[in-house]
């Protein structure tokens, strides 16, 4: 075996960065095309959103088909010379900073729009999923692991604020209804992607190629899917694993939707201007940090059922907020909508937090992961999914951890 790298500085910030194409991009999306597309652009809504389901079915087939063709493409010369991950980051820094402006045109046929949405989505896949890879290419510790995730998380948030503030800016040069403001503001992020995405691919490593081995398990990318089928049908006989399908079903669905109706809902119901909705996306989108990290403390302490209850009671209130908006005629409409939309995003970082984090404990229970794996976090996972949502086989060392959750 090889002599592993350290990790430093620079690889976590290269790593970090790549949540601008990430979180900041999907962000900019969900506020903002969809709203182009039907002011600006001449599409009814129906067309509209068929362009983005089409996207969300390709990312669906295009994730397990791209994590295939990455984990074999070592077996290539441009794998061995460039990297099995790393290639498709070199490859996607040109095509991303090109493709991402020519979804922001005006005065195109429904055949371009699809056209260029479907090309984005190929190629955020291609970078994306070699992206999620890299910590455990770069590093097996744990703890070096948590740094890298912790700062991708941490610029995700830089990213989304930035995201969500550039379209006010350029509104306020160009004006509100101007097309000029959606393309500059597509160039911009468009460059800043790929920019970010150089980092990326600068400053990160994979594992040495003498320690990758291959069990030839799945032989062709079309004995992909059959595999995933029967391990998802075999899955669910568990009762964990259904309620986790649920809720990271519902959560998905809620948190895409609101998002993307947000912007209409301010300007065609609230009579608000699209310099309020940039203003008020980017303040949610700076605090979400700061309720996360209070969900963490909530989570550790009262377990993550309750945190799951409060999280989601704070977005139905802030719902029953919007509601009041509608039919109150207040005047201060831009500040409480502004606490209502925070306490909204809050509670969408804490229902995010508990059913991903909690993600681990079913994959042990599935024996997708390795109890082992988990060691580094295991108390705070048995802490925050009390013992009578699993039943775990717990090796020795672990066994400490149940009082946690009594």
């Amino acid at each position: 075996m090889a002599i592993q790298k350290k990790v430093t500085l620079k690889n976590i910030i290269g790593y970090a960065s790549v949540n601008f194409l990430g979180s900041g991009s999907q962000l900019l999306i969900s506020l903002w095309l969809m709203y182009f597309y039907t002011t600006m652009c001449n599409l009814n809504a129906l067309e509209a959103s068929a362009i983005f389901t089409t996207a969300r079915i390709i990312d669906a087939i295009g994730n397990p088909i791209m994590g295939f063709v990455t984990d074999n493409f070592l077996r290539t010369k441009l794998g061995r010379k460039f990297g099995r991950r790393r290639f498709f980051i070199l490859m996607g820094i040109p095509v991303i900073t090109v493709v991402f402006p020519m979804l922001w045109v005006t005065g195109q046929s429904l055949t371009y729009y699809f056209v260029m949405n479907l090309l984005y989505e190929i190629c955020f896949t291609m970078v994306i999923v070699p992206c999620t890879t890299l910590p455990a290419e770069m590093t097996q510790n744990a703890a070096e692991k948590a740094k890298l995730t912790g700062a991708k998380q941490f610029c995700g948030v830089i990213a989304s604020t930035i995201a969500a503030f550039v379209p006010g800016r350029l509104f306020v040069i160009f004006g509100k209804s101007s097309p000029d403001a959606f393309l500059y503001t597509g160039l911009v992020y468009g460059i800043m992607m790929g920019l970010s995405l150089v980092l990326v691919y600068a400053f990160t490593f994979e594992r040495d190629q003498k320690d990758v081995h291959y069990e030839n398990k799945i032989k062709s990318v079309w004995s992909i899917f059959p595999a995933i089928l029967s391990d998802v049908a075999s899955s669910m006989h568990l009762r964990t694993f259904r309620l986790h399908c649920v809720l990271m079903c519902v959560g998905g669905i809620f948190k895409n939707l609101t998002t993307g109706v947000f912007t209409y809902f301010v300007i065609f119901v609230l009579m608000l201007d699209p310099i309020v909705t940039s203003n008020i996306s980017g303040i949610t989108n700076l605090t979400s940090s700061l309720a996360l990290m209070a969900f963490i403390m909530t989570c550790y302490k009262y377990g993550g059922p309750a945190t799951y209850k409060i999280s989601t009671v704070m977005v139905f209130l802030s719902l029953g907020g919007y509601f009041y908006l509608v039919h109150s005629g207040t005047d201060n409409i831009t500040i409480l909508l502004t606490l209502l939309a925070v306490a909204n995003m809050a509670g969408r970082a804490g229902i995010d937090y508990v059913r991903f984090f909690s993600c681990h404990l079913w994959l042990i229970s599935m024996k997708l992961l390795p109890v082992s794996a988990a060691k580094d976090f295991l108390p705070v996972l048995i802490r925050c999914c009390p013992k009578w949502q699993l039943q775990l086989k717990l090796p020795c060392w672990a066994q400490g951890c149940r009082c946690l959750a009594s």
